[in-house]
Parts: structure tokens; C-alpha cells; sequence
């Protein structure tokens, strides 16, 4: 009675795993990078809006979008 598969069978579904799994992982982060990217213009946008229709300051706007960012630091 011949093998059901071959002695190949195993290394090669493994391989091919492998490289699914990194590929659907590189979709999943670039999908992630621009849900990230569109909320943060959303919110640029609606700040904008505030600052525009007078019911935020400019300086209180600059925080808003300062908030999330780190701090540059200072050249003495």
C-alpha cells in the first residue's frame, strides 16, 4: 500500500502556512495604518470646523492636535 502523501507533504504545507501568515499579518497592519490615518484627519477636519465657526479658539485647536504627539525637543 503506497503513502497517502508524500514525505514532502509536511515541510511544504508548512512553508506555505508560514508565508500566509505573514502575508494576511502585512494586510492586517497596512489596513490598521490607514483606519489610524483616516481618524486622525476626521479630527483635523471637525477641529478645523470648530476653529472656523468661532466656537474654539485657535490656541485651544493647537492643543487638540499637539495632544497625541510627542514632544520635539529643544536645541540649546
Amino acid at each position: 500500500m503506497e503513502a497517502l502523501f508524500s514525505p514532502f507533504t509536511i515541510p511544504i504545507a508548512a512553508i506555505v502556512g508560514v508565508f500566509a501568515c505573514g502575508i494576511v499579518s502585512l494586510i492586517a497592519k497596512n489596513a490598521r495604518h490607514v483606519a489610524v490615518r483616516k481618524a486622525e484627519e476626521e479630527s483635523r477636519r471637525e477641529i478645523a470646523a470648530y476653529i472656523a465657526e468661532g466656537s474654539m479658539s485657535v490656541d485651544e485647536g493647537e492643543r487638540l492636535l499637539d495632544a497625541g504627539r510627542s514632544p520635539v525637543p529643544k536645541d540649546d
